[in-house]
């Protein structure tokens, strides 16, 4: 089993729609589990709660959907630590 680990930046946003990474047991007797990458419906956020929801994030059972690292400024720490004409 592969250990997926998530970006430092990441954190947690209530607002954010959300998907499973995990298996999980939470559906209705038509569909008992979420499969990994199932979206987090509003039925769903309403009768898990948010504190539930906060604590599966924290533990890696969901994720942020479609979230994006932030780009490495490189080109600015090239331009600051080039030398100028002057030198």
């Amino acid at each position: 089993m592969a250990i997926r680990t998530r970006h430092w930046k990441q954190r947690w946003d209530p607002n954010a729609e959300l998907v499973f990474v995990r298996r999980m047991r939470v559906g209705t007797k038509a569909k008992p589990y979420a499969q990994p990458g199932d979206k987090v419906t509003k039925a769903l956020r309403d009768r898990i709660g948010p504190h539930r929801l906060r604590r599966w994030f924290e533990t890696g059972v969901l994720d942020i959907a479609n979230w994006e690292a932030p780009e490495p400024q490189r080109e600015r720490a090239l331009r600051v630590n080039t030398p100028t004409d002057s030198e």
